[in-house]
């Protein structure tokens, strides 16, 4: 074994035995009751009044939930029948990810555009990558109206799509063998496309071995190059290139099918925590406490969330409410007020009164309404300062790092709290990721935050499981109200 995969190993180990509490008293236990909160500044979400009440279980109606269920049907088209790519296109159809047109034909020979390919590979291997209704478009072609906004917003906001030098993405236009290799590097994240380091020109020499490998546009040469030579000659197999590459040939259906099913690599980690993710949907799917709830609240915009479930079991448990429209507002930032109440509500752990004086944070004074809650979280150890101004800022967005060490901490994990590893040896463990020089970087004391990103990426895979497998991190990001829920349903529930 190398000496690289034995350091991975160990960190791997000693991140995953990090919790010195291992027995949580069950969610349903004690949470906050569900009413209106008026302090919150710009959140209008309904949420608690007092932080430390007894829950009060709601029964959550997700309004249009069954309009959004989907025919798994996956019937071969008799148009296929006869082509060499009939069994990569079987594979993508019984995934769901292409649908049949009206005839239920699947069109082989006909050109694929941009806008097929994205949903066809997000849709055969989506990385737990979340749409993102962002509030300003990332691509001057691609606007609120358009009806892949939400999901190009949020391959984005997960840094695994590029478009065109222009800033536009030309979605409706068909795609070319040379757009593809770099539509499907960027998604991969492979850093000899995203990040070259060697000059163009050797780039350009390695397809010096076809006629045409001059034609090759400026933008594609380090993503054409790259699939050029790789250990599957991808480019080869899959176009039938010989001596030349076409490479502003249009891709057809058929042949996207073919590259995508053959190159879509699923690793070991993303399926364990996908598997676990299931079982724990089919939990909640089974009859619970909903008969004993008081009320009834009807959601009207998360039939279409792909965490529909956590955040009704979040709903269900009186952590969390609608707006006064009915509505969660998934995409919505959460505050750092939000997820500590969250947090501490649906993994309620008993807190005793807290005498201290002053008060434990700089910034939470008596006036604050949750300044019991933080006190004695504080006193228990089980919350930490943000900062070395030993403040909260509570009603400001939520970051993924801020997240991780909140959680860290709450959980009472050796990794961050009482650490082993030195720190020079779990910032080598991050060597694969692309931003890991980014984690902490606002802050005067990193550490607690790179030790927090680090168990959660490696040790617990539940960073990737929410925010999405890639090869970046992006630890400054606003964490949504949906992506929060999801984080604590199921890392409690598991």
């Amino acid at each position: 074994m190398n000496k690289t995969l034995l350091l991975l190993l160990m960190i791997v180990v000693v991140l995953a035995g990090c919790s010195k509490n291992a027995a949580q008293q069950p969610a349903s236990t004690a949470a906050p009751t569900t009413q209106q909160d008026t302090t919150n500044n710009e959140d209008t979400t309904n949420t608690i009044v007092d932080p430390l009440a007894q829950p009060v279980l709601v029964q959550v109606v997700v309004s249009g939930g069954e309009a959004a269920a989907q025919s798994s049907d996956t019937a071969v088209p008799a148009d296929i029948a006869q082509i060499p790519e009939k069994e990569q296109i079987t594979k993508l159809l019984a995934s769901g990810a292409v649908p049949l047109d009206s005839g239920e034909n699947f069109n082989p020979d006909e050109p694929i555009t941009r806008s097929q390919f994205i949903h066809w590979m997000y849709g055969y291997d989506n990385k737990n990558i979340k749409p993102k209704d962002a509030k300003t478009p990332s691509f001057s072609d691609v606007d609120a109206t358009n009806p892949d906004y939400k999901l190009i917003e949020g391959l984005q906001n997960a840094g695994v799509i590029t478009g065109f030098p222009d800033g536009t993405m030309k979605l409706e236009k068909e795609l070319t063998r040379q757009e593809l290799t770099l539509l499907w590097g960027w998604y991969q994240r492979e850093r000899s496309i995203t990040n070259p380091i060697v000059d163009k020109s050797i780039m350009e020499f390695v397809l010096n071995k076809y006629k045409d490998g001059n034609t090759i546009g400026d933008t594609y040469v380090f993503a054409v190059s790259h699939y050029a030579k790789d250990e599957q000659h991808s480019l080869e197999q899959v176009f039938d290139v010989k001596d030349t590459l076409e490479p502003q040939q249009p891709v057809t259906r058929a042949q996207a099918a073919h590259w995508i099913v053959d190159k879509t690599v699923i690793n070991d980690q993303q399926k364990e925590q996908q598997e676990k993710t299931a079982e724990l949907e089919q939990e909640a799917e089974q009859p619970s406490s909903e008969s004993t709830a008081q009320n009834t609240v009807t959601v009207n915009d998360i039939a279409t969330s792909s965490v529909q479930w956590q955040i009704a079991a979040l709903l269900r448990a009186g952590i969390a409410a609608t707006d006064e429209q009915g509505n969660f507002q998934p995409d919505e930032s959460i505050t750092r007020r939000d997820f500590i109440r969250w947090m501490h509500g649906y993994d309620y752990k008993e807190l005793k009164d807290a005498d201290q004086a002053p008060a434990a944070f700089s910034d939470v004074d008596t006036a604050d309404p949750d300044y019991a809650l933080v006190e004695q979280m504080r006193k228990a150890d089980v919350l930490p300062a943000l900062d070395q101004d030993n403040a909260l800022k509570l009603d400001e967005p939520l970051t993924r790092e801020q997240l991780a060490l909140l959680w860290a901490w709450y959980q009472d994990m050796n990794s961050v709290k009482d650490p082993i590893l030195a720190l020079s040896t779990v910032q080598d463990s991050l060597f694969t990721i692309g931003d890991a020089k980014d984690i902490g970087k606002p802050y005067q004391n990193k550490e607690p935050y790179i030790r927090a990103v680090a168990t959660f990426a490696y040790g617990e895979p539940t960073y990737r499981n929410v925010f999405g497998f890639t090869t970046l991190l992006k630890p400054q990001a606003d964490v949504s109200r949906a992506e929060a829920a999801q984080w604590l349903v199921e890392y409690t529930d598991k």
